[in-house]
């Protein structure tokens, strides 16, 4: 990745970032409560291998960030055990904002690998020697997945707990001139661009004997268009039920937010934004709609899905602002909606 595009990467937290720093810090805290209350378990490792700076630029707290609050928490309660952290990173400015992530939480335990991650995991697996562990691999782009090194840190390490950031929607691009980097990235050659993720995962179970790895699926709130897939496997039946509880929990709150996850600043554009394209979707449309032909389709084009809570809320975001109701006193199947 060039250094420009990836010095700006972290000047702020997107959308779809927030999303996944928020998945990965709700599982991060009960995993490391219910492996602690084991008195066998006297460390816990959280290893990121691909740390970034560890805070954005805004000061929103990244991936290390969060295993750092965890760490000093832990510490401060003194339950009996450590959850220790090892950050891998390449660059050197980003050693740096970490190395100063470690003053500033001086109670966590962590370790920065200045080296390319898959250089060294012979190394973090002689250092976490079987302790449990959760592992977050969320490397600049599909191609910097390496799954032969993947497959023999899973092997080399005991309990333990994998969550891939597996960025998906970079496959049509690559795949002309890079499939072999692909292959190298999910782990065989027996992929096509709509079935990486399944191939990915498949190899992944085989290689680590884990239960059916759990995608989750993070989506542009206003394009509706895939930003990149959260992986979760694990051989323990209770690490699948709490990343559940967490996607729900997500999916909940997300689904309290205005449908178009519109900012203050961003909300003149995004209107009109959402009118024109309602208005070229209906300019072939002599009829009025359908409620489930103006809702649906907002739904999916907006918010990414067409789940019952979404639509709800899509069909109270449309009336009043881009549509108008011509049978209010009707059942709701039965209305008809033109453009305002």
């Amino acid at each position: 990745m060039p250094s420009r595009y990836h010095d700006k990467f972290f000047d702020e937290a997107t959308p779809q970032s927030r999303v996944k720093l928020r998945i990965y810090q709700t599982y991060l805290t009960p995993w490391a409560s219910k492996l602690g209350s084991n008195p066998r378990n006297r460390h816990l490792w959280i290893v990121d291998g691909f740390a970034g700076r560890g805070r954005y630029k805004d000061g929103s707290p990244g991936s290390p960030e969060l295993a750092l609050q965890l760490s000093t928490a832990v510490a401060a309660r003194g339950g009996g055990h450590q959850v220790q952290c090892i950050f891998g990173e390449t660059r050197a400015a980003n050693q740096a904002v970490l190395r100063e992530l470690q003053g500033i939480y001086p109670a966590g335990s962590a370790m920065i690998i200045e080296d390319n991650f898959w250089n060294r995991v012979d190394d973090v697996v002689r250092l976490v020697a079987g302790q449990p562990a959760l592992v977050f691999i969320d490397p600049f782009g599909l191609a910097a997945l390496d799954f032969e090194r993947l497959r023999r840190l899973i092997r080399g390490l005991g309990k333990l707990d994998l969550i891939v950031n597996l960025r998906t929607p970079a496959a049509p691009r690559l795949a002309p001139k890079m499939s072999q980097r692909i292959t190298e990235a999910v782990g065989s050659a027996d992929w096509n661009v709509e079935s990486i993720s399944e191939t990915f995962r498949l190899n992944l179970q085989r290689a680590g004997g884990f239960l059916p790895p759990a995608p989750l699926r993070i989506r542009d709130r206003f394009e509706g268009k895939l930003h990149t897939e959260l992986v979760l496997a694990s051989r323990a039946p209770d690490a699948y039920v709490l990343w559940n509880d967490e996607m729900v929990k997500e999916v909940e709150r997300l689904e309290a937010e205005d449908p178009l996850g519109e900012s203050a600043g961003s909300r003149d554009r995004n209107i009109e934004i959402v009118k024109g394209r309602i208005k070229d979707w209906a300019t072939s449309r002599s009829t009025p709609w359908s409620r489930q032909e103006v809702v649906d389709w907002h739904s999916v084009h907006f918010c990414g899905d067409a789940h019952s809570g979404t639509v709800q809320r899509a069909h109270g975001q449309l009336v009043g602002s881009y549509i108008r109701d011509l049978d209010p006193g009707a059942p709701i199947q039965r209305r008809r909606y033109i453009r305002l």
